[in-house]
Parts: structure tokens; sequence; C-alpha cells
């Protein structure tokens, strides 16, 4: 119960989304951001059960507004739960937020309940105008085993779900090595690492023939670098599957934490790095020769998103937003965004920094959720393709990992 009136308290602190002005960014040690020696408590984190029960009693007071669904059931038996605002319609903007896909990466998870709770319960003509003009769907925990992973009765979430690989129950011979994404020391899988741009692609060893001696070919997960597809192995995937399909968005927001950052020259951290493209401009190319290529329009609009959150928030906080580094690590296939590009929907990848005070925690849930905010009112309103694309190239790149006090 306190970790549900915590929530709550954040919520109303918060929601002043459309207007309320936030603090100012800065590196000082005790100030409002991260610091590389601080950790964030899990203690107000909600547990996947508290997750459904807070989604519930939302749901319950919504009118209608809100319904929520057990989309799947993750590898450890864990319930993945939906939030819907609206069902499929040509003639709205489908959005997708997808959150805590890696199990330690958790301030997606908070801003996304906190904002279904806005959306949900605010009744002003801005909230109505979007939710006519946009279906909205959340998966706020799609990694619900490494959220709540626990260390003798101590809860400390990992990146990875629980899953071990037996090649036998895809009808490969006993001995196959294991996809990329799972990691054997942790006996789980990088969930974002499990995608395949093809969401009917079904692993099994008769399609293709070949699929033993490929993966046979594919260098373990210490020396691989993303140029591969991956085969939708985790129910986890297989999920996101199930509810992309269903929605067919147009654009998809997914939230992530990474580590520290600076941009340029400068020794301003990088509190938030954006990322509008998760593919080359020429494709990729699958593990059998064969391109897969991706619409510029796609491209175009990951961008102009990027740009609207980079000119709505980054003059509120100088120095906060980079742009992340394009490199094979951002133009994985075999990541979620990727999977949404091949399939005609632009991204939004938001890496927050990672680890810090509450204080810090929360400053980053915030500007998270004024993110989501202005991306549906962007859409809603039509002014997102109005957006000078060209900014997108003007943004200062991350480029060291290296904490300069």
């Amino acid at each position: 119960m306190k970790k549900v009136l915590y929530l709550l308290l954040v919520t109303v602190m918060v929601l002043g989304i459309a207007g309320s002005a936030l603090a100012g960014s800065g590196t000082v040690p005790g100030g409002p951001w991260v610091q590389p020696e601080q950790n964030v408590s899990v203690s107000g984190i909600l547990t996947n059960e508290e997750l459904g029960k807070a989604l519930r009693d939302i749901e319950a007071r919504s009118k209608g507004r809100l319904v929520v669904e057990q989309a799947g059931t993750s590898a450890g038996g864990y319930p993945i739960w939906i939030a819907k605002f609206g069902e499929p319609d040509a003639n709205k903007h489908g959005i997708l937020v997808e959150a805590n896909i890696h199990g330690n990466e958790l301030s997606g998870n908070q801003a996304s309940l906190n904002m279904i709770k806005y959306l949900a319960m605010t009744n002003n003509k801005e909230v109505r105008d979007t939710l006519e003009k946009c279906t909205i769907w959340f998966l706020p925990m799609l990694n619900p085993d490494g959220a709540m992973r626990t260390v003798d009765g101590k809860r400390e979430p990992w990146r990875y779900n629980s899953m071990g690989w037996d090649p036998t129950a895809y009808n490969l011979p006993a001995g196959t090595p294991a996809p990329p994404a799972y990691y054997p020391v942790q006996v789980g899988y990088d969930l974002n690492r499990d995608f395949h741009y093809n969401l009917d692609f079904v692993l099994d060893g008769s399609i293709p023939t070949t699929l033993a001696e490929y993966l046979g070919t594919i260098p373990s997960h210490a020396d691989y670098k993303g140029g591969e597809f991956g085969f939708f192995v985790t129910p986890e995937a297989r999920t996101w599957v199930k509810v992309f399909k269903e929605l067919m968005p147009e654009f998809m927001i997914s939230c992530h934490h990474q580590g520290s950052y600076v941009a340029g020259d400068g020794n301003e951290l990088v509190q938030v790095a954006l990322l509008g493209q998760a593919v080359k401009d020429d494709g990729s190319t699958d593990g059998f020769g064969e391109n897969i290529p991706v619409s510029a329009d796609v491209i175009t609009l990951g961008k102009k998103v990027v740009v609207n959150t980079y000119e709505k928030l980054g003059g509120q906080f100088p120095g906060a937003f980079a742009r992340y580094i394009e490199n094979e690590r951002a133009h994985s296939p075999r990541c979620s965004q990727a999977t949404a590009m091949y399939n005609d929907c632009g991204i939004m990848l938001w890496e927050a920094r990672n680890q810090g005070t509450q204080k810090a925690f929360g400053m980053q849930v915030k500007l998270l959720e004024k993110a989501m905010w202005e991306t549906f009112r962007a859409f809603a309103t039509e002014s997102i393709y109005d957006v000078n694309v060209n900014v997108y190239e003007e943004i200062p790149i991350q480029v060291r990992s290296t904490y300069v006090p």
C-alpha cells in the first residue's frame, strides 16, 4: 500500500506535464542528476503484482477509457500487462510505448504508469482530443522476470529474463548453439536482442534447413556486434509481436537506460540520449544474404519525433539531451526498434542515464513523461509532420563514456 501511495504522490507532483517547468540540469554532487557512485533503491518501484493491481484500479476509475489485459506470460510465469487507450483504427495514429524490456531499466515502467493514470483520469480538452486522435498502448513491464529478480530474498533487478536454451524444443539437433541473445552466465536472454524483421518468423529446424549450421557460424555473444537478426525465442518477444501485429502502430517509444556519457568536447553529463533511426539507411542483410529494406519515410518520422522532443524539452534543460551514438549497436537488427522500423513504424529510442539518487530517478521519470506527452500531442495535432527533420543532425552526439567532474 505504501508503494501505491508513493506512486500516486509522484503522479500528483509530475502531472503538471502540460506546463510545469522542471529544475535545470547540472552535475553538482547532490544535485538532481545521477552521480556515478549513487544507486537507486527499488523499494518504491512496484512489483509485477502491484503493477497489475494499480492498472486494474485505474481501469475501474477510467469510465471506460482504459482497458487493461494480460498480453502474455513471461518465461518465469509472470503476467505481462498491456494498457490500451482505444482500439486499432485506420483514422487514428497508433502509438506503442514499450518499457522495462531490460529488467533493471526501471524509469520507463514508472513513467508509463504515471502517464497511463494521467490519460485515464484527466478530463481536460487536450487529453480528450489526444485520445480521439490517437490509439495509445503501453507495455509498462515487458520483462517482469528481470524486474522481479531476487537474490537471497532481496529484490535485485537485472537485464535478462529467466530462460534456458533447449534446441530440441525448436526441432534443432541437441548441441545446436544458442542464439546470441542468450547469456549462459546469467542464464537468461537479453530480450532486446531476440527480434526478427519478419513478424511471422517461427524458429524451427526445418525453416530453413541450414538453420543449425547458421547458428553455429554466429560469433558468441562476447564478440557479437549485432549484425544478424534474432529468432523470437522468448515468450516476451513473442508477446511483443502479438501486440504489435494487433495494433500495427505508426510510432513506438522504446524506454531504456544507459551509462554515463558526455557530448562532444564538453564535460556536461548527458541525461538522456535520443535516437530516431535504429537501422541503416539501406536496411540490413539477413544471415542468408537477403537485403531487408526500410522505408525512408519511417526514418524521417523517427527523426522528427526526436527533434520535437529535443526542441520542446532541450531548451529547459541545456546539455541534458544528446543524440545516441550511431554505430553497430544502435543499428542492430536484433532489437525491437529495428523490427518496428522494418514494419513501417517509426521509433524513438529513449536512453536515460542509469542509476542515481531517488531524486535523480524521479527527474528522469518526469522528463520521460513530458517526452511521451509531447509526442502524443504532436501526433494528435498533426504538427509532427511539420517538424524540421534537418535539426536532427544538429543535436550533439554523445561520444565519451567517461565521467568528467
